[in-house]
């Protein structure tokens, strides 16, 4: 049998004006251009039911049955890093599906199979921690959090083989070398140090040696205070200054210094980079790099002052806004990474 097309809405809205209006249902389909039939059929449909939609017709019947679903969410929550032929076998006694049907059925319940998100590994005793330190800061509002200048350093490579790109192509297209992803074991790479606070950016300084402490307070003498000036519009505006726990940031070397210069330091708990918002610039900028991709280092060094110097404001405002829901996080999550 034939499929004859199916009638749109505006042709059924026709149907119906022109047989209000008294016309024929012979005239009406010539006029539409459709069957006599389907003219009667979707009138009289009209009449019973006050509509000129397309009926819901109910489709396939779905082969499984509502245990079987809810066994099959219970088997993927029990194998969580299971695949679906695992699952399928888990419940091979109460149903034989194939591996969509079972894939329907936990897409239903919400269940998708995704990648695992990489977050540090944080021990124990650093989740109490983190933990504690979350707990004494809970109380602070977005206010306090103003007065805290937040620093780190990043490393940037000319090949950013880190993220994972994705491509669309056929399988034919596999080894097209088009569509490759190149990596070197040695890429050139760049490393800086920068800083925010509440109001913008700091100075954006590239690491031209190693990064010992010698090396950072150096950084910290020349560009600490022009920073301040850049976030508060004054260099003695008060601050409290933060740095993760690396070896250069914590000598007792770098220590006296920041003592000497009468810089309050903010307490740290270690493996936290969740909490520090300039990893979320760092980010930012790594994005933006892998539209635009440089291809020397010192093209390399241009783009990343010109990203730097352009983050919106809004992109740190929404940030800094979100230090208080990061300690509460901490605190749900018991120490644990959080989204952030």
């Amino acid at each position: 049998m034939v499929k004859i097309r199916e009638l749109s809405l505006n042709e059924r809205a026709a149907i119906k004006y022109l047989r209000e209006a008294g016309l024929s249902y012979a005239q009406i389909a010539q006029q539409v251009g459709c069957s006599k039939s389907a003219v009667f059929k979707i009138y009289k449909t009209f009449e019973n039911t006050g509509s000129i939609g397309k009926r819901r017709r109910s489709g396939r019947p779905k082969k499984s049955s509502d245990r079987a679903e809810r066994a099959i969410c219970r088997a993927a929550r029990k194998l969580r890093f299971s695949t679906l032929r695992d699952i399928k076998q888990d419940v091979s006694d109460i149903c034989n599906l194939s591996n969509n049907s079972i894939r329907g059925a936990l897409h239903k319940y919400g269940l998708f199979n995704q990648r695992r998100k990489a977050k540090p590994l944080v021990s124990i005793k650093n989740r109490m921690k983190r933990q504690r330190w979350a707990n004494s800061l809970m109380e602070w509002p977005v206010s306090h959090w103003e007065d805290v200048i937040f620093s780190d350093e990043c490393r940037f490579s000319l090949l950013n083989d880190s993220g994972v790109q994705r491509v669309w192509r056929t399988k034919r297209e596999a080894n097209n070398p088009m569509f490759f992803c190149p990596k070197v074991s040695n890429s050139l790479s760049v490393m800086v140090w920068g800083c925010v606070g509440p109001n913008g950016v700091g100075r954006l300084v590239v690491c031209e040696q190693c990064l010992d402490s010698n090396y950072y307070i150096e950084i910290l003498k020349k560009n600490l205070k022009a920073s301040v000036e850049m976030i508060h519009g004054h260099p003695s505006h008060p601050f409290i200054f933060q740095q993760d726990n690396a070896p250069c940031h914590s000598s007792q070397k770098t220590i006296k210094y920041l003592h000497d210069e009468n810089i309050l330091l903010l307490p740290w708990p270690a493996q936290s980079p969740d909490i520090n918002i300039i990893e979320n610039l760092w980010q930012f900028m790594k994005n933006a790099l892998r539209h635009d991709p440089p291809r020397t280092k010192d093209q390399l060094i241009k783009k990343l002052f010109q990203i730097w110097y352009a983050i919106p404001r809004s992109v740190i405002n929404k940030l800094h806004n979100s230090l208080p829901h990061r300690m509460k996080a901490i605190t749900k999550y018991k120490g644990y990474p959080t989204k952030y």
